[in-house]
């Protein structure tokens, strides 16, 4: 996974660690995400470990929105 403003690898898909009291930005950021390749089910792993400490589940629809910008080869 690659974004303009950080870098994580498939080990480190948890934010939890990342973010500070009260962090709407990363927020924000983990439910805006457009993957553009999908390697191994790695954004459905990201959402998965994320959605334990955040409101994902409110936002389905949107994270499968985001699913449309994936590069199937």
């Amino acid at each position: 996974m690659f974004c303009l403003s950080f870098f994580a690898t498939s080990d480190g898909l948890d934010f939890n660690d990342w973010k500070i009291e009260n962090d709407i930005y990363l927020y924000y950021w983990i439910l805006t995400f457009k993957p553009i390749i999908n390697y191994n089910k790695t954004y459905e792993k990201f959402i998965f470990l994320n959605e334990k400490w955040t409101s994902l589940d409110k936002y389905k629809e949107k994270i499968e929105e985001n699913k449309k910008y994936i590069y199937y080869s």
